[in-house]
Protein backbone atom coordinates (compact mmCIF):
# COMPACT_ATOMS: atom_id res chain seq x y z
CA UNK A 1 0.00 0.00 0.00
CA UNK A 2 1.33 3.48 -0.89
CA UNK A 3 1.48 6.65 1.12
CA UNK A 4 -1.91 8.22 2.04
CA UNK A 5 -0.86 11.63 0.69
CA UNK A 6 1.95 13.95 -0.29
CA UNK A 7 3.81 17.02 0.98
CA UNK A 8 5.83 19.15 -1.42
CA UNK A 9 8.02 22.16 -0.63
CA UNK A 10 7.40 24.71 -3.39
CA UNK A 11 9.68 27.50 -2.13
CA UNK A 12 12.15 28.07 0.69
CA UNK A 13 14.29 31.17 1.21
CA UNK A 14 16.82 31.64 3.99
CA UNK A 15 18.87 34.63 5.13
CA UNK A 16 21.72 32.96 6.98
CA UNK A 17 19.89 30.65 9.38
CA UNK A 18 16.65 32.70 9.43
CA UNK A 19 13.65 31.54 7.43
CA UNK A 20 12.38 34.35 5.18
CA UNK A 21 9.83 32.57 2.95
CA UNK A 22 8.35 29.10 2.86
CA UNK A 23 5.58 27.62 0.71
CA UNK A 24 4.43 23.99 0.71
CA UNK A 25 1.42 22.14 -0.70
CA UNK A 26 -0.15 18.97 0.64
CA UNK A 27 -2.73 16.30 -0.20
CA UNK A 28 -4.12 13.73 2.21
CA UNK A 29 -6.37 10.75 1.51
CA UNK A 30 -8.18 9.07 4.41
CA UNK A 31 -7.94 5.27 4.32
CA UNK A 32 -7.20 5.28 0.58
CA UNK A 33 -10.55 6.87 -0.36
CA UNK A 34 -10.93 9.00 -3.50
CA UNK A 35 -11.85 12.22 -1.62
CA UNK A 36 -8.85 14.28 -0.57
CA UNK A 37 -7.93 17.18 1.68
CA UNK A 38 -5.72 19.59 -0.27
CA UNK A 39 -4.08 22.80 0.81
CA UNK A 40 -1.14 25.14 0.82
CA UNK A 41 0.91 26.69 3.64
CA UNK A 42 2.73 29.97 3.09
CA UNK A 43 5.01 31.87 5.49
CA UNK A 44 6.66 35.20 4.77
CA UNK A 45 8.59 37.29 7.27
Amino acid sequence: MGWPGRFQVEEIQLAGTSLQRFTASFEQHCEGGPAALRGCVHYEQ
